[in-house]
């Protein structure tokens, strides 16, 4: 028996066994995927069958290498660049005709709908002419009867083949297949998904409700809806053990809000949130930073649709929760093993040079990125995909982290703000190295604070001051005296760039730009460099990471919290604003420092 019958033996078993349930196309693959030794061979039958079902449908677009439908994915090239798994041209005339004779020759839903789709799809770039309709009303049709678990097994897969259905449906305006459709999904939801598997209830609202290319009849949402208010009711109706199901009362609200917001039916949305705010309440095994956690989603929720009364509310409740939300927290702890030659060879070549190259190589030598890679927390998925709370001492919540899939500055931020500490360690070893050898003093400090043009001579006694107190360990002093001093120099730097330090007041006349929105400021980041603007973001004003200057300014830090670690970290931000200099002066720095490294 040859390679393309024994291939055809095992799809023809799968086409006659109607019961055998699958996840996807791709599990078909792999059940004749052991017969195709070599999926690269010329028999063009064979190839036929290994793209069909190689194929995925509706990639994300990171992972595809076509437009349409269809695609076969990326893979690694000879050189490492990403190419498409199978590219255009393999997709022949031949291999069209081929598909189009199977359509005719199975009877599995699964395989109708697979063979006629691809016909449908992929005809037109290979042979430069559209299919009849008639493959497609075949495709549209069969993806419909496979839609059922008898079927699929992977509910994403047939919720994904339904939308499909629909969406053709639609175009081609074929009521009754479109009817066919709902029907089927309605049908799949009410079989599969019970009332703690919101996951899968919610498809209904997400293709017949807010999916604007798909249009039901008022009927039909109505019907959504009302078994949507239905779930919310039971999920926040305490069972006969006094439980409630907040995760599945959390889903129907979130769907509710939607609608009844795009309807501007603001009483229900009202109602609809008192119901969840109940709900809440009356979870008993629910702790304080839990609590806390509900109150911040109908915090978010009031605010967002302007239930400016009822948002106060909510926040007054959250206020008194931080107290034992700091009490439930626990320390964590990380190791990090680096080889002591290492760290002082390391150190050693910070401070060789002049004070001024000494100065700048430590303002720059311990900056974090925030990249995966430095993520103290290692690349685990489940870390990277959780959303993240950051409470400051009292307990309140501060910033909160997406998903690094939504919030990629968010998660740097963090990864940095987290690294500062690592990295911190060394930086406190090359300082007190260098206080030893009497190179960190105030005088030779202030020398390279006076070279810089972004420090005015008015400002010099506080700097030194602000030093005097670093270096005598009164880091309360340092830090009140010092940030405000790094955000004059970085206003400064607009204004000698070309930019402005003023932006318009309420009152008529200017005030002086933000520290937040000077560090976002074109010239600022041209001028730092984008790792170093978004390092001093983190330090001073980001709530996602250490925040000093809006801490220290604002009152918010204890005294036990003016540690010697961020009086450290502030000293070398000094010292990276004065490395902007005059031009004179930025010769001479670079006459000093020939023949040494860094």
């Amino acid at each position: 028996m040859s390679i393309y019958d024994s291939l055809l033996a095992v799809i023809s078993d799968f086409d006659k066994n109607q019961h055998q349930a699958v996840r996807d196309e791709n599990d078909i693959l792999r059940l004749f995927l052991p017969t195709v030794t070599d999926s690269k061979t010329e028999d063009y039958n064979i190839r036929a069958e290994y793209y069909a079902f190689y194929m995925r449908e509706q990639l994300p677009a990171v992972m595809r290498a076509w437009t349409g439908y269809y695609d076969p994915g990326l893979k690694n090239g000879q050189n490492g660049e990403l190419t498409p798994a199978i590219t255009h041209d393999k997709i022949t005339p031949e291999i069209i005709a081929y598909w189009k004779d199977r359509i005719s020759k199975v009877n599995n839903p699964i395989l109708k709908a697979r063979y006629s789709g691809l016909v449908w799809e992929l005809s037109k770039p290979a042979t430069g002419s559209k299919p009849q309709l008639a493959i497609a009303i075949i495709h549209i049709e069969n993806l419909i009867l496979s839609c059922t678990t008898k079927h699929f097994s992977l509910f994403t897969t047939v919720f994904k083949k339904l939308k499909r259905a629909l969406s053709l449906a639609t175009i081609f305006k074929k009521d009754e297949l479109f009817s066919q459709a709902v029907a089927a999904l309605r049908i799949y939801e009410k079989e599969v998904g019970s009332l703690d598997k919101p996951g899968i209830w919610k498809h209904s609202y997400l293709l017949l409700v807010a999916d604007k290319k798909i249009t039901v009849d008022d009927s039909v949402k109505g019907k959504v809806i009302s078994e949507l208010e239905d779930r919310l009711k039971i999920a926040t109706t305490p069972d006969s053990a006094g439980k409630l199901q907040i995760n599945s009362a959390e889903a129907a609200t979130e769907l509710l809000v939607q609608y009844y917001a795009d309807q501007n039916r603001m009483e229900d949305l009202k109602r609809v949130l008192s119901l969840l705010d109940e709900a809440y309440s009356k979870d008993a095994s629910a702790k304080p930073i839990q609590m806390e956690h509900y109150l911040y989603k109908l915090h978010q929720y009031y605010k967002a649709n302007n239930f400016r009364a009822e948002d106060e509310a909510v926040l007054k409740r959250m206020e008194p929760l931080g107290p034992a939300i700091i009490s439930e927290m626990k320390p964590f702890r990380s190791e990090v093993t680096i080889d002591q030659e290492k760290i002082n060879a390391y150190i050693e070549r910070c401070l060789q040079g002049s004070p001024t190259e000494i100065f700048y190589k430590l303002a720059i030598a311990f900056i974090p990125d925030g990249s995966p890679s430095s993520d103290m927390f290692g690349e685990s998925q489940i870390y990277q995909s959780i959303t993240k709370g950051i409470y400051d001492r009292s307990g309140r919540r501060v910033a909160q982290v997406g998903p690094v899939s939504s919030d990629a500055a968010g998660n740097s931020q963090h990864n940095i703000a987290a690294m500062l500490s690592v990295y911190g360690a060394f930086l406190h070893l090359a300082l007190q190295a260098a206080m030893e050898k009497g190179i960190l003093n105030t005088d030779d400090i202030m020398d390279y604070v006076y070279a810089s043009s972004l420090i005015k001579p008015d400002n010099y006694e506080i700097i030194r001051i602000g030093v005097n107190s670093f270096l005598s360990g009164d880091y309360i002093t340092s830090l009140h005296l010092l940030i405000p001093q790094i955000e004059a120099g970085c206003l400064n730097l607009l204004e000698q760039n070309g930019g402005t330090r003023m932006e318009d007041g309420r009152s008529g006349g200017y005030n002086l730009k933000l520290f937040s929105k000077v560090l976002r400021e074109q010239i600022f980041v041209d001028s730092f460099g984008e790792r170093e603007a978004e390092y001093f973001r983190v330090l001073f004003t980001e709530s996602t990471g250490w925040n000093l200057r809006n801490k220290v300014c604002h009152g918010l830090m204890a005294a036990s919290e003016f540690t010697e670690q961020n009086a450290e970290r502030v000293l070398v931000a000094l010292f990276h604003v004065c490395i902007f200099r005059f031009a004179d002066q930025e010769e001479s720095a670079h006459g000093e420092g020939e023949g040494t490294e860094n």
